[in-house]
């Protein structure tokens, strides 16, 4: 099989992080507009390439896409939310702003992680493994 790491037609690009990260092949739609025919040629290149978990970054009020992705049996797991704010409005950080990291942290940090990304789309979608 020769390995593509973008579709030929350019809907589908594989992510190389994340599938070195979770260990199975991990691609991103290049559009979330889908349609009939750009859904069919983005499934046959997964299947080609053995991706086993495509994003698709979709607009919440595309009712078109939203509603053909779920006839397909794709999931929605998460929703993206862009927050933007002026960096002049923050005074600049100095030196005894900042807090050094000892090692008698890190049990506190661990814990802290531990209960982090729960509400993730890697923990929404159930085919990860929770660890």
């Amino acid at each position: 099989m020769m390995d593509r790491a973008v579709s030929t037609t350019g809907e589908c690009r594989l992510l190389e992080w994340d599938t070195n990260f979770f260990g199975i092949r991990i691609a991103r739609m290049a559009n979330g507009k889908l349609s009939e025919a750009k859904l069919r040629v983005a499934r046959a290149w997964c299947e080609q390439e053995s991706v086993k978990c495509v994003y698709v970054l979709a607009d919440a009020d595309d009712d078109e896409t939203v509603q053909l992705a779920e006839r397909h049996g794709l999931h929605l797991v998460d929703i993206r939310v862009s927050l933007v704010r002026a960096l002049s409005k923050f005074s600049t950080p100095t030196n005894s702003d900042a807090q050094i990291c000892r090692p008698t942290h890190l049990p506190a940090l661990m814990e802290l992680a531990s209960t982090l990304f729960t509400d993730s789309r890697f923990y929404m979608y159930q085919h990860f493994p929770r660890e």
